[in-house]
């Protein structure tokens, strides 16, 4: 390809040359038109071919979710080319005028050829925009032919494939628009926000021509607000005054105005307009805060790849909205675009709603190899480019990153100092592999980088960082939610909330990453998964993904795409939960009679939010209140509520913001109330004990049985998790007892030396009494451990009273509250253990049913539907789900966890 200079640009700063960089920049810079009355789409259905396979193929879209090819992950692709065809008229009006092609976004390298002229060849960076000329190639009175051959490799392409899915083809708008021979070529806005409220604004405007043609033009400005009244207007390239109090832009006040820019001629005859939103807002680093208007904030975030099981990366409006809304639902203020730039105007949606967006310039690891390489500095510096000139005027993109847990080279410092000079207004940052942040570049940031990044700190780790780190640090991957695991997750946010060091983060991932498939032919799965999927058509577990019909299944690609916080189909996964939780800005707590609540809003008061709350007997209500909150942005208040009311077993929580919407609840125990009165006599056996050895086997113990550990051991699971015993002996006491001595054996198999020796009471009232220890030869590891009783076939539901309606495991337990509860058996929430429980009761259609009542009144009992019936655990151990990178807390070697009463 040959190299281009870019001639001159509008910097942020002010106009500047430069000339000195070396760009591979093969087209005229030319401002984006996107008004619709200018432009002539060509989205829709195209002539497609595929090796020996034609069709019709729909742009945009990806070749894999259209039936093309079968999906593939990372960056293992077929080497493929495709190639588009598509008859156009052009725009009789635009005769005289000079045409565009505009490409938002090609899937990895193409070509562009118009009624067979060449007009682009091996066009690379396939996540940013890319505009041709094709005046000279046009037929204005007839139509013209359109060919765009699209390979799935090219140069540089592992840069644009990640930890997700890759789907070539066309998967972002194609679009005509016309300039006349005088045009903008870029617009400038920026905003200084004053200690006041007061704010400087800036519209810088540069202006193209073709040659030969003298430019004799002027520019007006003018911002309107969202009543369309002027509040600001000037003419000239460089435009700057103030603005007296305006209603500035944060993610908790999403206040936009309208810039109007007009290109006239000498005679005042319009020749271009330009309109588009624009935030009045600064950002900036003040020693190890990240300030937004002059006020810190805190990063409540998420990671977002954007794809989409049936619309693959062609993800329409109305997609971008429905997710944006679900995160807002969670309290995310903030998400990183990993790993490259998404479609416009999802851009848009973020400033519209409130989001704060770390835009990220696609150079992702896969493509390592190139980082240090001299002859690709060219290649990023005009990522970089492509990146910051399309989206420097978004309010809601508040920090530039460069690549993705790459090395920091020679390239990278370039690259830096680039975007330092393009724009001094955002923060720049490079997400690193937290040991490389650590142990190599915490204390040596480069000088153009504002902010630093870890991915997956270690609880060392990031306590070193919250110490050392000489910027602002912002977790740009954490709580890596693979198989729903993240045990550490709670702990480090609170931690991170805490240490002054730390900014905030984003979850990795919000969404699973997943492509509709058809089970009898998708990839990394055998016979006997399917028949585990099969089993659940709605909503299954981690490892399974989602059938949205009988024939079709959402494919997560199993451990790997399976890290997202809600399903593929946006159900809300307990993570979910769990970062909602955390995430909200109002949080409470009790004691004694008073609620003290915090406000952690950054710059909202309280102001029409309520506290409201019920006073509970189990699942009786005996006494409603609430409050009007008015804590100030960073403040607090208490509320109290006096004594409660006798035989009161906890108080349930909510607090509602002003549309009387609930966005955080939690329950306060008081007392644990008595469990349900048993009927009809016991007629459990010694048979009916199962010993507990660990869980279900699915995605999370498989992640956990590939994690390290210090000792450089794994997991070593035991199958099946519920041993049945086998009967010695049985004793029957005087006072009515009975005592079975049991064995229970590995894999059921009697003639194995590992086994577990015990002996299970049962007293006349109920109540049983257990222990059991280990033989000599027992290996492995338990997650869990504990006695188990299988429930009567006609139980299809668990009540109980404790910690709920979520799982609980160490490290994992705020999405929880306090209160009665009740799951039903087939319900995508059922298995799994359930912390601070004081009774718990199978139960169905049938006069049978299981309760179990743990003396402390305190205990971990677990839940699971096992084909179809429902076992009870008393467990007395329990350790957590681990996360891809660590093993699971409380996690114990065979020995430590061998008995339990």
């Amino acid at each position: 390809m040959a190299k281009w200079i870019l001639l001159a640009c509008a910097t942020f700063a002010g106009a500047c040359a430069v000339a000195d960089v070396d760009f591979r920049l093969a087209e005229r810079q030319v401002l984006p038109v996107r008004d619709r009355f200018e432009v002539k789409s060509l989205n829709g259905s195209w002539d497609f071919s595929l090796g020996e396979r034609t069709g019709r193929i729909g742009v945009p879209g990806n070749w894999a979710t259209q039936g093309w090819k079968t999906p593939q992950y990372d960056k293992t692709i077929s080497p493929l080319t495709g190639t588009y065809v598509r008859v156009f008229a052009c725009d009789p009006s635009w005769k005289g005028r000079h045409v565009f092609i505009r490409f938002d976004g090609v899937l990895f390298n193409y070509d562009v050829v118009v009624n067979g002229r060449m007009v682009a060849k091996d066009v690379a960076s396939a996540f940013n925009l890319h505009q041709f000329e094709i005046t000279d190639a046009l037929d204005f009175a007839g139509t013209n032919t359109l060919s765009v051959t699209v390979r799935s490799f090219g140069r540089g392409y592992e840069w644009d494939t990640n930890d997700c899915w890759s789907l070539a083809g066309i998967q972002r708008d194609v679009e005509l628009f016309s300039v006349a021979d005088v045009y903008l070529e870029d617009v400038t806005f920026t905003s200084d926000v004053k200690e006041d409220g007061d704010a400087r604004i800036r519209v810088q405007t540069a202006i193209g021509s073709y040659p030969g043609v003298k430019p004799d033009v002027r520019v007006r400005v003018r911002l309107e607000d969202a009543n369309g009244l002027a509040v600001f207007s000037g003419e000239g390239v460089d435009v700057a005054g103030d603005l007296v109090q305006p209603r500035l832009w944060t993610a908790e006040t999403p206040n936009l105005y309208t810039l109007v820019v007009m290109l006239e001629d000498a005679a005042g005859a319009l020749v271009q307009r330009h309109v588009e939103s624009v935030g009045v807002r600064s950002v900036r680093t003040d020693g190890f805060r990240l300030l937004v208007n002059n006020r810190p904030i805190f990063l409540h975030g998420v990671t977002f790849n954007e794809i989409d099981p049936i619309e693959g990366r062609a993800i329409s409006l109305d997609t971008f909205r429905r997710q944006l809304l679900h995160m807002k639902d969670a309290h995310v203020n903030f998400l990183r675009t990993a790993h490259y730039p998404f479609h416009p105007r999802f851009y848009d949606l973020c400033d519209e709603l409130g989001i704060y967006v770390d835009d990220e310039v696609p150079m992702g690891s896969r493509g390592q190899k190139y980082i240090s390489r001299p002859e690709y500095l060219p290649d990023m510096l005009e990522r970089t480019e492509r990146t910051l000139r399309r989206d420097k005027n978004r309010a809601s993109v508040v920090i530039w990153t460069f690549g993705n847990e790459n090395h920091v080279t020679d390239n990278i410092h370039e690259v830096l100092a680039y975007a330092a000079r393009r724009d001094p207004t955002r923060p720049k940052g490079l997400p690193q592999i937290g040991h490389h942040l650590v142990d190599k570049y915490l204390h040596s940031p480069d000088e153009n980088q504002e902010l630093q990044m870890g991915h997956y700190l270690c609880d060392e780790r990031l306590r070193k960082t919250a110490e050392e780190a000489e910027r602002p640090v912002v977790q740009t991957e954490f709580g890596h939610s693979m198989a729903d695991s993240s045990d550490r997750f709670q702990d480090e946010f609170l931690f991170t909330r805490r240490a002054g060091k730390l900014v905030g983060g984003s979850v990795w991932l919000w969404r699973d990453q997943a492509v509709l498939a058809d089970p009898e032919k998708m990839l990394g799965f055998g016979p006997n998964f399917l028949r585990r999927a099969s089993a659940s058509r709605n909503v299954a577990r981690e490892y399974q993904g989602v059938w949205p019909d009988a024939r079709h299944f959402l494919d997560s690609f199993g451990d790997r795409g399976s890290d997202g916080i809600v399903y593929a189909n946006d159900v809300p996964k307990e993570m979910f939960h769990l970062v909602r939780k955390l995430y909200s800005p109002v949080q409470a707590t009790y004691a004694d009679g008073v609620f003290t609540v915090t406000n952690l809003f950054d710059f909202l008061s309280l102001a029409g939010y309520r506290l409201s709350w019920t006073t509970m007997n189990g699942e009786v209500r005996l006494s409603c209140g609430s409050a009007a909150l008015s804590a100030p942005a960073h403040g607090g208040e208490t509320v109290p509520v006096g004594t409660p009311a006798p035989g009161a077993t906890h108080l349930a929580v909510r607090v509602l913001n002003p549309s009387g919407a609930s966005i955080w609840e939690d329950g306060f125990l008081l007392s644990a109330p008595p469990p349900p009165k048993a009927t009809g006599d016991v007629a459990l056996e010694g048979r009916d004990f199962l010993l507990r050895v660990g869980r279900a086997e699915g995605m999370t113990s498989s992640l956990a049985r590939n994690c390290k550990r210090t000792s450089n051991s794994f997991i070593d699971s035991w199958h099946p998790h519920l041993l049945k015993p086998s009967v010695r002996g049985e004793h029957r006491a005087p006072d009515g007892s009975r005592t079975w001595s049991l064995r229970w054996f590995r894999d059921d198999n009697v003639a194995t030396n590992e086994f577990f020796d015990g002996e299970v009471t049962l007293a006349r009232d109920g109540s049983i009494a257990w222990r059991a220890s280990a033989s000599s030869d027992v290996r492995g590891d338990f997650a869990e451990f504990g006695l188990a009783i299988q429930a009567d076939a006609n139980a299809d539901r668990v009540d109980w009273f404790g910690l709920g309606p979520y799982t609980a495991t160490p490290g994992k337990w705020k999405q929880n509250a306090f209160g009665a509860w009740r799951l039903g058996r087939d319900d995508y929430r059922f298995d799994g253990n359930r912390s601070k429980v004081s009774w718990a009761v199978a139960s169905g259609s049938g006069p049978e049913g299981v309760a179990l009542v743990p003396m402390d009144a305190s205990a971990d009992v677990e839940f699971e539907n096992v084909n179809g019936r429902i076992v009870l655990s008393h467990n007395s151990l329990v350790a957590g789900y681990g996360t891809k990178f660590t093993m699971p807390i409380g996690m114990r070697r065979v020995r430590d966890a061998e008995s339990a009463v």
